[in-house]
């Protein structure tokens, strides 16, 4: 058992612990209180699970800001009568 682990503050933020445990190799970081109390664990696999979902998360509100600009993008199309008050698609390419 090694004496001095590496440890985290309980405020730590997530890119801070993942950049720890990728640059040390580690698989497993104690969670302490500032007084120094252990109030936890955090290891390599909750983090993958916690970024993904995070990531999933961001990816989901991105496609759905797509959707909604494109929705909006077709209906004003639609209340204007084409593309851009063009009567002819082609003309946008002149």
């Amino acid at each position: 058992m090694n004496p001095s682990p590496y440890t985290i503050s309980y405020q730590a933020r997530l890119p801070q612990v993942f950049n720890l445990f990728r640059t040390m190799g580690l698989r497993h970081l104690p969670i302490m209180q500032d007084s120094g109390i252990v109030v936890g664990i955090i290891t390599r696999h909750d983090l993958t699970h916690e970024r993904l979902h995070e990531l999933r998360h961001q990816k989901k509100i991105r496609e759905r800001a797509t959707q909604r600009a494109n929705r909006r993008l077709r209906r004003n199309r639609r209340k204007r009568g084409g593309y851009s008050g063009f009567s002819n698609p082609q003309d946008l390419m002149a």
